[in-house]
């Protein structure tokens, strides 16, 4: 397995463990590493330097590894935008993991399939390998194409990577122009959604580092592979050390399945019906199907933090 891959870490050694045997069974080449320091904290130190050792002891095949462990803690928002960014300094094309993204082995043959084949297609931002949608809406192909990215197990390239602000300087002005509405038909009843994710980002009111990758995307017109079979599957939710998954999403603990490589997309457009499922089931749903998931009890409280 040629195409290069960066694994994200920081505390969870279980979750990694897990993930680090599907790593194991496709032997990548190139493997990066970069963990985020601990926090001012003994336990945490504890648990970041065991997750340092793990790695650093166990790989057990042909293998150029290089790590990129911070001594002092960033945060979710500066620790994994600065290890993506320290990834492309290095590589022109590659795969992202977290220590929480349980791939299926046929995950790396498809992006980096993907990565190949869309390499110089500027219309294309991102390889998504989890399937958010795919419960409520079945793919009419192997792969198709949406305007928002999925960063449970993804892959991208520099030359999108290099535009990537995490501070979103520009938002104020196609905020107040208006012109990202126009960039998004289909989606009207999902805007002021949208545009709030990206302004209490841009705030500062939530720390994290996806939504500035989904602006990219959205303000340049690109496009985001998604796989019709779900490769992915996020076994960090509800674990007492997750940082932002702290409730048991029942609806999306999809596991993961094999890649079906056929038929391929005739055409490079966003598949709408898609986008409205991710919409409606996943990221805004409405205040009626959110009782009908606590009834259901489809959302679960997460344990205490450990």
């Amino acid at each position: 397995m040629d195409t290069p891959v960066l694994l994200l870490v920081y505390n969870r050694l279980d979750t990694l463990q897990q993930v680090w045997e599907v790593l194991r069974r496709v032997k990548p080449r190139y493997l990066f590493v970069s963990r985020d320091g601990p926090k001012a904290d003994p336990t945490d130190q504890a648990r970041t330097e065991a997750v340092q050792r793990f790695i650093e002891s166990h790989i057990d095949w042909r293998c150029e590894a290089t790590f990129r462990f911070s001594p002092t803690n960033q945060g979710l928002k500066m620790g994994v935008a600065s290890g993506i960014t320290w990834f492309f300094s290095q590589v022109e094309a590659g795969i992202i993991l977290e220590d929480d993204t349980l791939p299926h082995p046929d995950f790396f043959p498809y992006a980096a399939e993907m990565l190949e084949r869309y390499q110089n297609d500027e219309r294309i931002g991102c390889i998504a390998g989890h399937s958010t949608a795919s419960p409520w809406y079945r793919l009419p192909y192997a792969w198709d194409f949406i305007r928002f990215p999925l960063i449970w197990g993804w892959a991208t390239w520099r030359r999108v990577w290099k535009e990537y602000d995490v501070d979103m300087k520009d938002w104020p002005s196609l905020r107040d122009s208006g012109q990202l509405r126009h960039h998004l038909p289909g989606l009207e009843r999902h805007y002021a959604f949208i545009q709030q994710t990206i302004e209490r980002v841009y705030r500062g009111t939530v720390h994290t580092w996806d939504t500035q990758l989904t602006y990219l995307c959205l303000k340049t017109h690109r496009l985001t592979v998604v796989p019709r079979t779900n490769l992915i599957m996020n076994i960090g939710h509800g674990h007492g050390l997750s940082t932002s998954t702290r409730k048991v999403q029942l609806h999306l603990l999809i596991p993961p399945q094999p890649w079906e490589r056929s038929p391929a997309p005739p055409l490079i457009a966003p598949n709408h019906r898609y986008e409205e499922a991710l919409f409606r089931y996943v990221w805004n749903p409405s205040f009626a199907l959110k009782v009908y998931r606590y009834l259901r009890r489809e959302w679960v409280a997460a344990p205490p933090k450990a």
